[in-house]
């Protein structure tokens, strides 16, 4: 049996797309940028990678939202070294261990599942093979 985790290579930053990276509003300094992945991620990994972004960790901190293989944050473009990059790293980070976890859990539970799906054949066929015709 094939384990999905083996499957699943670690989302990571690989660079900031400079041409869909744009003014997010005119007359401010904020900027819709682009930071893009190594792979577009699963839906359960852009939930989880939500959930570590929905607890603001300092004053500065800024909304980012996944969209295709791009994680999209809005702000000043000199925020973004000193301030969010590194908090989308370790929200990338701690999104790949946590997608793995829940992958080891659903191996888990088919293989559960398919034992018990076992269990009951072998014990219908038993019944069904020892009656007295």
């Amino acid at each position: 049996m094939k384990n999905q985790d083996e499957e699943f290579k670690d989302i990571n930053l690989i660079g900031a797309d400079k041409e869909k990276t744009q003014i997010s509003r005119q007359g401010t300094t904020l900027h819709n940028v682009y930071l893009e992945l190594s792979s577009p991620p699963p839906k359960k990994w852009v939930d989880l990678f939500n959930e570590e972004r929905s607890f603001p960790r300092h004053s500065m901190w800024r909304n980012a939202n996944i969209r295709g293989n791009y994680v999209i944050i809005e702000c000043p473009l000199d925020e973004l070294e000193r301030y969010h990059l590194n908090d989308i790293k370790n929200d990338i980070l701690n999104s790949n261990s946590k997608y793995k976890g829940f992958l080891i859990q659903e191996e888990q539970a088919k293989s559960r599942h398919e034992e018990e799906l076992k269990t009951q054949t072998e014990k219908k066929n038993s019944i069904l093979d020892n009656l007295d015709f």
